[in-house]
């Protein structure tokens, strides 16, 4: 499997997740908007999940100067919860499904780079796996997943967060959420808004 550079990684990381706890990405010079429409997979974005409205897209293909790293699209509250779903290659063909050993090493490469965001970027703080590396089925869909605990980079916010990643239609889709760690309500709709993502959008 070819490794993401670092450079690019840290250009993903900069422009996704929160920043100072949970803050939509920011646009900057680099950023240009994805289409809504992932023409090789069929995957159409709606303008909300269970309530929740889309945000902004980002193709990190043209602003990392890398076709490989694919598309980024942000739904969320900003200050409560976020969920990005990240569409990608990394120059290879993934396998369907969430049991190859391709699937496992780019799963294993997207919680590195959690790590990276928290020890190097200082996206987070107090980074710490809460349910370890396991699968989680939604549907007919399953998922490699993980989840983890931290506090935003200003110290103010407990979060909770959430890593899923599977192969589908040979790309990588992985799904980043980030809620209030003490909010059960948006636990919740984190939960409805996975769930109607592989209802809706993954038909």
């Amino acid at each position: 499997m070819r490794a993401w550079p670092i450079a690019a990684l840290i250009l993903a990381l900069a422009s996704a997740g929160p920043a100072l706890g949970l803050d939509p990405p920011t646009p900057d010079d680099r950023s240009v908007s994805a289409p809504l429409t992932h023409a090789p997979t069929g995957l159409r974005f709606p303008p909300a999940l269970a309530g929740v409205p889309f945000i902004r897209s980002i193709d990190y293909a043209r602003a990392g100067d890398d076709p490989g790293l694919g598309f980024g699209y942000t739904y969320g509250n900003p200050g409560r919860l976020l969920v990005t779903a990240y569409v990608y290659d990394l120059g290879q063909r993934a396998p369907d499904g969430h049991d190859s050993a391709v699937v496992a090493a780019a799963f294993d490469q997207s919680l590195a780079s959690i790590r990276i965001a928290a020890t190097r970027i200082g996206k987070y703080r107090d980074l710490r796996v809460e349910l370890p590396a396991r699968l989680c089925a939604y549907g007919a869909v399953t998922f490699r997943c993980v989840t983890f605990t931290a506090t935003s980079a200003d110290g103010t916010q407990p979060l909770l967060g959430n890593l899923l990643l599977t192969g589908y239609r040979g790309y990588f889709l992985k799904l980043r959420a980030d809620w209030r760690r003490d909010a059960p309500d948006d636990t919740a709709t984190v939960e409805r808004m996975v769930q109607t993502f592989v209802g809706t959008v993954l038909r």
